[in-house]
């Protein structure tokens, strides 16, 4: 590749690793309801939706729970969740809940009586470390979800080391009027899961959710494709510009 030739693809072979870059980053904090977000469907702020986060874990060393959350709708003040191994502690440097010698199980009971409608979604969130989340355990009133994964994960700093930490996501949909409270139970894998934050948000209303086929956030293609169309647009009528000025200067 001649030189001229690299002056006009280099910005946009950089803007595309700048978008790469950027959407492999993350800020670790769960994700807040927007209407535009598929996996929701509506916002935080929305008359009627309800939510408990559960952003750390307090007091260190406790033992169990039920540990109140951090942040909530006013209906959902009084949710709880517990850790049932009787294994895991609050740890002093993270706020997380941790066990070194086994398997971690946890149930979060969402308080849920300011909801109206005749059809129900639920979001569970799980952000955690280490060891990691057995998918298979997530059960929202003995039930599976209608899609679960990992919606997002990166590269943290731990008294072990760098790890993992993952952000779990499972979405339940119900045909159906929604309940006064709903109960999440989940385990992890093994020892050495430290459960960092948990986010729960229910909606309901009178018009059927559609269920997103990952819980993978989808990329805006519009926002993408005006970057590199500057970028790379650029970059050719640059290119053009100077063939154009050499062919005139040997005619």
């Amino acid at each position: 590749m001649n030189l001229t030739l690299m002056r006009a693809v280099l910005p946009c072979a950089v803007a595309v690793l700048v978008l790469a870059s950027e959407a492999s980053q993350s800020s670790g904090a769960l994700i807040v309801p927007t209407a535009g977000d598929e996996r929701f469907g509506w916002d935080d702020s929305d008359l009627g939706a309800a939510f408990a986060e559960w952003a750390g874990f307090a007091p260190a060393g406790q033992i169990t729970g039920p540990f109140s959350p951090t942040s909530s709708t006013a209906s959902s003040q009084s949710s709880g969740l517990t850790e049932h191994s009787m294994t895991a502690i609050v740890t002093s440097t993270s706020s997380a809940i941790y066990s070194f010698s086994a398997a971690t199980e946890f149930s979060a009971d969402v308080k849920t009586t300011n909801l109206s409608g005749t059809q129900t979604r639920v979001v569970a969130q799980i952000q955690a470390s280490g060891t990691g989340l057995d998918l298979s355990s997530l059960l929202l009133n003995g039930q599976t979800a209608s899609v679960s994964g990992i919606a997002d994960s990166r590269m943290v700093t731990s008294f072990a080391g760098p790890t993992l930490q993952s952000d779990y996501m499972a979405i339940w949909d119900f045909a159906a009027s929604p309940l006064d409270e709903y109960s999440l139970a989940f385990n992890s894998l093994g020892p050495h899961m430290s459960l960092e934050a948990v986010r729960i948000d229910a909606f309901a209303s009178d018009t059927a959710f559609v269920t997103p086929a990952s819980v993978t956030a989808v990329p805006e293609p519009a926002s993408i494709g005006s970057v590199l169309a500057l970028t790379c647009g650029g970059g050719i009528r640059w290119l053009r510009r100077r063939k154009s000025s050499a062919k005139a200067k040997r005619s």
